[in-house]
């Protein structure tokens, strides 16, 4: 049978994780998953019912471990990072500070969450997405391991949550652009079992903290499938800014000050801990 889907949008309950909710930014130091790894071991937290809340869209990147078996995507895709943007004002990023988009029918993703082993397994998963045109109407094809494919339509009126349930909990899911235009923020997957500890990683080699400048506090928060927001929010950053030829202390506190103050606002109550070079 083909997957349910639905837009009455309600948050996923994380509230009886019993563990900590870990957010982590950086770049290449944090992306790879052998700190994540120092991480849960240092905390004592196990790597088997360790899962995340959101998962961002940066597949396809080098040097970055994302919590999935495989990740496959068309070419039909172009992938737009906060930390690269040109200008200083708030744009609306979730938190993944990534965004993945196509216009192209027959554009297609593809992602095994049979991680960190092969028994593991979604009751659902919740695609985060926009549309540039809200009038223009959007179709695309959903399916779920080796099942039948089910067309969604998502007019003008459609909110920005997909919510991909089926009879069972599943491995993987196929999404398949049919026609429309589409930005996908990140996936927000809920887990058969038991969760002990949330750990999201939104490194990106290369990036800056730049992304965190350019976020709009309000907009992510409303966008977090995570209504309690994290307990920790790390931000390890400094490396490629003193790669800048111009690099200027002053203008780098300030600048440093301005994305952490984003960070704050976005997770008031959480803990933060900045990593430096």
């Amino acid at each position: 049978m083909p997957p349910e889907w639905r837009q009455a949008y309600t948050p996923p309950v994380h509230k009886h994780t019993l563990g900590p909710k870990i957010g982590l930014w950086g770049d290449s130091h944090t992306a790879s998953g052998t700190f994540a790894d120092s991480l849960l071991e240092a905390l004592r937290l196990p790597h088997a019912q360790t899962h995340p809340s959101f998962i961002a869209p940066t597949f396809g990147l080098k040097g970055i471990r994302h919590p999935l078996r495989r990740a496959c995507l068309s070419d039909d895709w172009h992938l737009s990072m906060a930390y690269r943007t040109p200008t200083e004002g708030p744009q609306a990023y979730a938190k993944s500070l990534a965004h993945l988009g196509t216009e192209d029918a027959g554009a297609f993703m593809w992602l095994d969450f049979r991680y960190p082993d092969a028994q593991t397994r979604v009751k659902w998963a919740d695609i985060h997405f926009a549309k540039d045109k809200a009038e223009r109407s959007l179709v695309l094809g959903i399916t779920v391991d080796d099942g039948a494919e089910a067309i969604v339509n998502l007019g003008p009126s459609s909110s920005q949550r997909l919510r991909v349930q089926a009879e069972q909990a599943f491995a993987t899911l196929r999404l398949r652009v049919i026609a429309g235009q589409i930005r996908i923020d990140g996936i927000a997957p809920v887990y058969e079992g038991k969760t002990q500890a949330i750990l999201d990683v939104f490194s990106i080699p290369g990036a800056t903290a730049k992304g965190w400048r350019v976020a709009d506090s309000g907009h992510l928060r409303r966008e977090d499938p995570l209504n309690a927001g994290y307990d920790v929010v790390i931000l390890q950053s400094g490396t490629n800014e003193s790669l800048d030829p111009d690099f200027k202390v002053g203008l780098y506190e300030a600048q440093l000050n301005a994305s952490i103050t984003r960070l704050k606002n976005a997770y008031p109550q959480a803990r933060c801990i900045l990593i430096g070079p």
